[in-house]
């Protein structure tokens, strides 16, 4: 697990690129959080992934040290947008286009000559996917692709049919989909009124968390690996229950024993329901996996 909080990716790139300063907290908090049976984040398969705009290409010609790009018909494109083409001896690659008409666009680079082929292709896909519930701006994440995997967010969506996504087009392909959690929609902290339940204290140190080039062994020197994990080297116990959890599905890292900001949070492999009077609920040592790449 590890999807980092807004405020952590803030603070990092206010950090790194701007030259803001930035301390590590004292003491980390591991919190867990419930969700409702109805709310689940299930798989959602790709039928099939299409270019959203494409189209064939009939002349090249020479304008103004650069080339002139003639489509067979309408483009529906934009100055400034980004174009792939393929398919010719002297202009494959991709390019931002200007000078746009209703069916040419020009392209930068110099004119060589008409090749009077190939095929460009805008930077969207469109994605068919029933029931996926998706709208402009949800995150998600598809897998089982040759060409697509990877991490998106949605530009648009014709609902429980299909939505676009900035990628350009390979190939038709099936897979399938997650939406990503974010902060807003992780679910709810358990309740610490009559439950027992309270965050748990980790003090950061080398010896709390294994190094990047050890995850799984213990080694307390400082991280120099390629592997962007780290695990817990003590097993976290968490108060025992006095009332009812809920299904518990998630852990998040805080900065506070109460309140504070969510640093990272991830789903758990085995959400499990915690009643009153269970065992303690707790984590062994290794259990914990967190994943920054």
């Amino acid at each position: 697990m590890a999807a980092m909080s807004n405020y952590l990716e803030n603070k990092l790139v206010d950090f790194i690129f701007r030259g803001q300063t930035f301390s590590a907290p004292s003491s980390l908090w591991c919190a867990l959080f419930v969700s409702t049976p109805e709310s689940p984040n299930p798989a959602v398969a790709i039928t099939a992934v299409a270019a959203e705009e494409t189209g064939a290409i009939t002349v090249f010609a020479a304008e103004g040290g650069k080339t002139k790009v003639t489509s067979a018909a309408a483009h529906g494109l934009a100055n400034g947008d980004l174009v792939k083409i393929s398919g010719t001896t002297s202009y494959n690659g991709v390019f931002i286009i200007s000078s746009v008409l209703t069916n040419s666009f020009v392209i930068e680079k110099v004119f060589v000559a008409d090749d009077a082929t190939g095929t460009w292709v805008g930077s969207n896909v469109v994605v068919s996917a029933a029931s996926h519930g998706l709208v402009a701006g949800s995150d998600i994440t598809i897998s089982g692709t040759t060409s697509y995997n990877g991490n998106f967010t949605v530009s648009s969506a014709v609902a429980d049919v299909s939505f676009v996504i900035p990628a350009f087009f390979v190939a038709d392909e099936a897979g399938s989909l997650v939406r990503i959690i974010g902060d807003a929609n992780i679910g709810t902290e358990v309740s610490s009124s009559g439950t027992g339940y309270a965050r748990v204290e980790i003090a950061p140190s080398l010896t709390a968390f294994t190094s990047t080039q050890s995850p799984d062994g213990s080694d307390d020197t400082v991280s120099t690996g390629v592997s962007g994990q780290t695990k817990n080297q003590a097993s976290i116990v968490f108060p025992a229950p006095t009332g009812d959890w809920g299904r518990v599905t998630r852990l998040g890292i805080y900065d506070a024993q109460t309140s504070g900001n969510l640093l990272l949070h991830g789903a758990l492999d085995y959400p499990k329901s915690i009643n009153n009077h269970d065992s303690a609920p707790s984590f062994a040592a290794g259990a914990l996996v967190f994943t920054l790449a």
